[in-house]
């Protein structure tokens, strides 16, 4: 995956390594932008157009991930990939509400963890920070 600076991906890889959960969303993510980067080289393509049309193939081959971790994965293709700004630009009225509801549940999270030094509700998982 190309991304918007090295040097944090790689450190939010190293977190999304912990654990089998992280593994298989890592995965996921960059498999799904290889085959986007592919077809933005291709057939010049944006990426949100390449992201839609990759999503398919790559559930295909990795198995189909949840509206959840869909949501995780938006967050962090518009703060991590090389193209994530683009792709934002771009997403539809859906998309947007998906990335969006995400978001607020990133904050509401960090936000209880600050209050009460918490863990995150049961089947919530919060990969990555979201640098703004």
């Amino acid at each position: 995956m190309k991304s918007k600076d090295e040097t944090h991906w790689l450190v939010q890889q190293s977190e999304l390594r912990k654990d089998q959960t992280g593994i298989e969303f890592l995965e996921f993510v960059e498999s799904w932008t290889s085959r986007a980067e592919q077809v933005i080289d291709d057939k010049d393509w944006t990426p949100d157009e390449a992201i839609r049309q990759t999503l398919v193939p790559t559930e295909s081959e990795l198995g189909r991930v949840s509206s959840n971790f869909l949501g995780q994965m938006l967050v962090v293709l518009v703060s991590e990939w090389f193209y994530g700004d683009e792709l934002e630009l771009g997403f539809t009225p859906l998309e947007r509400r998906v990335f969006e509801d995400y978001v607020a549940l990133m904050v509401t999270v960090a936000e209880q963890r600050a209050n009460e030094d918490s863990d995150p509700p049961e089947g919530v998982q919060v990969p990555v920070e979201v640098r703004t």
